[in-house]
């Protein structure tokens, strides 16, 4: 009897444990149900969300577009001031607005603030315009302000055997690449196209000797030129495919005659900087309204080469080699140029001023790093462009090469090296080139550099952390 009881419990404990098993199986199957179910309406969210954020990012490029579309005849066509543009709707479920604030007669800062009328959420993007015909020629220098993780580059064509790229500019998807070459006979000025990820030559043309630095507003390319009979040209390049000289600008009428080195553009007014001469001046301004008979407007002698020039507001400012490396010009009136401030920063004796870039109210100035790097002579300086004509440094860096571009956006301090280490850097981001650096620029998303050899035109595509 004992036995038949022991059995009796066993076969009760088994049934009881097997209802046990079922309903916590069912139990577990519903909870595995809701979970999964939960699991797949998160991804789906995850999915509806990456895909309002890429329509996010299209609604931000149209928008761009149009901006700097709106802006190829002259920023004055923007209205004046902080204006709201009209909201526009996209199928109701997106609108954006945009704002444009002026930083100074050539240039503004547009705000676009894109709506997700779903969910509420808005996102805020910045644009920087420039005036085509502005000091900073047809440049939109657009990159982001994020960590840069990665440079991808493209090189371009063959200069030709002992022909190497001395100056770059851009003007949309046309590249105009200067050059210096050992002949005579070679061609001096490049224009590429940059179409599918590509550089396809369009055309070339030979002005004399050789060209250090070329500016393009316009249908008009400004070059300093190194002949004798003359410092500076202006090219038609309306036609892309066949580039013309339509002016000769000669400066001095005897010799020693200087070399043209640097040019700047701005609202009609070319101005022009040479190696030190004692038969003319050595920066010059002309009046090029009308491109095929430039007029003299002023001159004045630095008594010094001028290697880079920069124009704010009524202030012109230009690197040298001498112990005023970076010297601030007062150019409000014609009739009495004059320098108010300079700047002598220690290690000039062997280094010298060599670039200058804007960015918004911030100016950058760069040095050679003088044949060998004393850390304590910087070669990178930041200067706030609203206390000029004051010299204002913000901060300043040692790089141990010589500085060639300051391509830099916002906090994101972006540079090219010549002499020493050659390459463009970013924080911990880098890439190396095999000869010198010449010039830089940046426009949208990408940076344009020049170096000193026949293959020497790269354009560089940022990537930026996710």
């Amino acid at each position: 009897m004992i036995k038949m009881k022991r059995k009796l419990n066993v076969k009760n404990l088994n049934s009881g444990s097997l209802l046990f098993n079922v309903l916590l199986s069912m139990f577990l199957g519903i909870l595995v149900c809701t979970a999964g179910q939960e699991l797949l309406d998160e991804g789906e969210k995850i999915i509806i969300s990456a895909e309002r954020n890429i329509r996010v990012r299209e609604i931000y490029q149209s928008e761009k577009n149009e901006l700097i579309k709106s802006t190829e005849n002259g920023i004055d066509f923007l209205p004046n001031g902080i204006i709201k543009e009209s909201v526009k709707s996209f199928n109701d479920e997106f609108s954006a607005t945009t704002s444009v604030n002026f930083i100074d007669n050539y240039s503004a800062l547009a705000r676009i603030f894109i709506k997700d009328n779903i969910n509420g959420n808005t996102q805020e993007k910045d644009v920087y315009l420039t005036d085509p015909n502005s000091a900073d020629g047809t440049l939109e220098c657009n990159l982001e302000e994020k960590s840069i993780t990665a440079f991808d580059s493209i090189s371009g064509p063959d200069l030709g055997e002992g022909n190497y790229a001395t100056g770059i500019d851009v003007k949309g998807d046309k590249i105009f690449v200067s050059s210096d070459s050992s002949k005579s006979t070679s061609p001096d000025l490049f224009i590429f196209e940059l179409k599918n990820y590509a550089l396809t030559k369009l055309s070339e043309i030979n002005t004399g000797p050789g060209l250090l630095s070329v500016d393009v507003a316009g249908d008009f390319a400004y070059v300093a030129n190194t002949s004798s009979a003359g410092q500076a040209q202006i090219i038609d390049v309306s036609d892309t495919k066949n580039p013309k000289v339509i002016s000769n600008i000669k400066l001095a009428q005897f010799s020693p005659y200087p070399k043209g080195v640097s040019v700047l553009f701005n609202k009609d007014i070319l101005y022009i900087g040479t190696t030190k001469s004692t038969s003319s001046s050595e920066i010059t301004a002309y009046n090029v309204k009308n491109p095929y008979s430039p007029s003299k407007i002023w001159e004045y002698k630095t008594n010094t080469q001028i290697n880079s020039i920069l124009l704010y507001e009524n202030y012109l400012l230009v690197a040298t080699p001498t112990q005023s490396q970076l010297q601030v010009l007062d150019i409000s009136n014609s009739s009495l140029i004059k320098v108010v401030k300079t700047f002598s920063p220690s290690g000039w004796q062997t280094q010298e001023g060599n670039t200058l870039f804007r960015d918004r109210k911030m100016i950058y100035f760069g040095r050679t790093v003088g044949g060998f790097n004393n850390v304590q002579n910087h070669e990178l300086f930041a200067l706030n462009a609203e206390a000029l004509p004051e010299i204002s440094i913000m901060w300043s860096k040692d790089i141990g090469s010589s500085i060639y571009g300051i391509p830099s956006r916002g906090s994101q301090i972006i540079y090219s090296t010549g002499a020493g280490k050659s390459g463009l850097w970013a924080s911990s981001t880098q890439i190396l080139f095999n000869s010198p650096v010449t010039d830089t620029k940046c426009s949208g998303q990408k940076i344009y550099i020049t170096t000193k050899d026949r293959f020497g035109v790269y354009v560089i595509t940022v990537k930026y952390a996710e």
